[in-house]
């Protein structure tokens, strides 16, 4: 199963890089012809907050969208 991607506010851009005292550039990448970003409607310069479930286990992750 795909885990689901969605775009995060701006707002919560911040948080996040405040939350872990990093810049944008720090974030894992993702590019913007990836077939889930294209689905969540994301672009470049987007955050995706993608939501998995491995074994039981809950985890968020956050990417940075790039231009391929």
């Amino acid at each position: 199963m795909v885990p689901s991607h969605r775009i995060i506010s701006k707002d919560a851009v911040e948080k996040l890089l405040n939350k872990y005292s990093i810049g944008l550039n720090n974030l894992p990448r993702l590019l913007d012809t990836d077939p889930q970003v294209k689905k969540a409607g994301a672009k470049a310069g987007d955050v995706v907050e993608i939501e998995r479930d491995d074994l039981g286990k809950h985890s968020l992750l956050y990417k940075l969208v790039i231009h391929s």
